[in-house]
């Protein structure tokens, strides 16, 4: 579904080109959310550690 706009569903195969381009193909988000909400952007975000992540009750998965 990396192609597709989430709120549209039109689709964008630019997005995968660019992936592949910029990032040698290789593109994941791994996160979770610990308190729903909106943010836009300039908006201050905190990165968490996993043992941190933990004690948010995050599930942490680890491998490739």
């Amino acid at each position: 579904m990396t192609t597709f706009d989430p709120d549209s569903l039109k689709q964008d195969r630019d997005v995968l080109r660019e992936i592949v381009q910029k990032f040698d193909g290789r593109l994941a988000v791994n996160s979770y959310v610990i308190r729903g909400g909106e943010i836009r952007v300039g908006d201050p975000v905190e990165l968490l550690d996993e043992h941190k992540a933990e004690l948010w009750g995050a599930q942490v998965l680890t491998g490739p």
